[in-house]
């Protein structure tokens, strides 16, 4: 900015910083939002635990999918089909792109603007309503110990593919205190999480030490399913969901690389130490579970503290019970970080004049849009957080599978993306780098892929009805891809087109990270 002759000049340079800090040249009171502080090893592996596993807690109902040796094989084969490949590909592009937005980032880097853009809707719209899975399983929780209200009643099997208006109000009270962790900011809520993953996972040590000694390698891998109520059959879209939900967790590692100190080493150190215990995790707390009792009708949400009751007394449940609560918070947490951080670098790119060019603004529009002192502006919160309180009054089953629905496309999309940039840009700076060139990135991709399209088949032609409607997930998967279709085509013929030229990732120089408005 200068004094030439008493008229002030401003100059571009001067007004884009200022811009990007969130005020504008003419607004000399606006004050310049704290910087936001960097994430570290403990701190990201905290976060990325609630989004890639999270615990045992709600996994349950996988045990009446089918036989526990059908399940098991199932649950092993996911982490080799998807869970690891996921992770190899979500750490490359990582450290070659660390940028919050992850996989917004790189879909729309190699595929343009208009992938880009359903692309992040499809992740916002799934992680937001992810989060509200969440809730509804505490609310389920709490109301088979306490009925609090009277619409609530004991939780059951029929549950799943229900509404429950008791434990729908459970969950929006449980979503209103993650509101308030949100807006304490990035530095609470990675705490939190830690904090959160140490006290969920205690209970759940103990009962896998002390129950080791009930083990029985027979049951597990029992061909035959054991039921009171007499259902003998296999439910294959319900135990494909869940080998999806446990493993697809992994592209969202990405979403806050940018807030991450050292991303080429904490990265990777990070998803190296997630993947085993993920792994264990996965398998033998269920294998103790159905050790102790082979009954896969018993097995609904809350199972696992009758067990930790009969398996060292009321303190183990009780221990359980909380585990469980303190687990839910911090998936609904880490869920929610996740779709406000991609929604917003993709909001921030395309409509920078209600971001980085407001004249003047109010001083709520400032409080709302223009802090990111939170690690994303409080609008982009509360927004979440509506949405999230919407869903939570779906059937839980439905919402489950229409989360995991929505990934698919964006979960492929990655996969594309992944093998695109190992074409078209093999000079590329990867700091941590994927052997095998192109040969080796479509090997990695092309059962995952597969896998995933064909989950997303399995659920179309299911005829399930919710709320007395015929093929729900159908119905629900396709409109939510038509609104985004919707919104898409009015933002391009009632807005002025704004786009930003990502100028961080290229072969010359990997350090620099800035944006060029064109």
């Amino acid at each position: 900015m200068q004094v030439n002759n008493g008229e002030m000049s401003v100059n571009t340079d001067d007004v884009a910083m200022l811009s990007f800090q969130g005020k504008h040249p003419d607004d000399e009171n606006v004050e310049e939002a704290p910087p936001r502080s960097k994430v570290g090893f403990w701190g990201l592996t905290a976060v990325s635990f609630f989004w890639v596993c999270g615990g045992i807690d709600g996994s349950e109902p996988l045990m009446s999918t089918g036989p526990p040796g059908l399940v098991f094989l199932i649950m092993l084969v996911g982490p080799v089909i998807i869970g690891v490949p996921s992770a190899l590909v979500s750490l490359e592009l990582s450290c070659a792109m660390p940028a919050d937005g992850g996989s917004v980032v790189w879909v729309e880097e190699a595929l343009g603007s208009s992938f880009g853009a359903h692309n992040t809707y499809w992740l916002w719209f799934s992680y937001v309503l992810d989060g509200a899975i969440y809730p509804v399983l505490a609310g389920a929780a709490i109301s088979k110990y306490w009925n609090i209200f009277s619409l609530s009643g004991e939780y059951s099997v029929d549950s799943l593919s229900s509404t429950n208006a008791g434990v729908s109000i459970m969950a929006t009270i449980i979503i209103g205190f993650l509101l308030v962790m949100q807006l304490l900011g990035t530095d609470v809520l990675v705490k939190f999480s830690m904090t959160l993953a140490v006290l969920s996972l205690l209970p759940v040590m103990i009962f896998m030490t002390w129950g080791m000694k009930y083990f029985d390698f027979q049951k597990v891998i029992s061909i035959q399913k054991v039921s009171s109520s007499g259902d003998s059959g296999v439910d294959w879209v319900l135990l494909y969901s869940y080998m999806i939900w446990v493993n697809m967790g992994y592209i969202a590692i990405g979403s806050m690389s940018e807030e991450v100190e050292n991303p080429r080493k904490t990265l990777v150190r990070s998803v190296f130490t997630l993947v085993p215990i993920v792994m264990l995790l996965t398998f033998l707390p269920l294998a103790i579970a159905i050790s102790m009792d082979n009954d896969s009708s018993n097995f609904v949400p809350g199972h696992f503290n009758d067990l930790a009751k009969e398996l060292a007394g009321e303190w183990l449940m009780w221990a359980f019970f909380v585990g469980a609560m303190l687990n839910w918070l911090g998936l609904s947490n880490s869920a929610l970080m996740c779709s406000e951080r991609m929604s917003y670098f993709f909001l921030k790119e395309r409509f920078p004049q209600y971001f980085d060019k407001v004249r003047n603004p109010s001083r709520l529009y400032r409080w709302l849009w223009l802090d990111e002192s939170k690690g994303v502006p409080r609008g982009m919160i509360f927004i979440n957080f509506g949405v999230a309180l919407l869903a939570a009054w779906i059937p839980l089953e439905g919402l489950v599978e229409i989360t995991i629905m929505l990934s698919v496309p964006s979960f492929i999309l990655m996969f594309v993306a992944f093998v695109y940039f190992k074409i078209k840009r093999p000079q590329m700076a990867r700091p941590y780098k994927i052997s095998g060139g192109v040969f080796g990135a479509v090997s990695l991709s092309f059962l995952p892929c597969l896998c995933l399209t064909a989950y997303l088949i399995l659920c179309c032609k299911d005829p399930t009805a919710y709320y007395g409607i015929p093929y729900f997930k159908l119905i629900g998967f396709f409109g939510s891809i038509f609104l985004g279709v919707v919104v898409h085509a009015a933002h391009y013929m009632f807005s002025k087109k704004s786009k930003y030229n990502f100028q961080s990732f290229n072969d010359e120089d990997e350090n620099t990270v800035f944006l060029e408005l064109q």
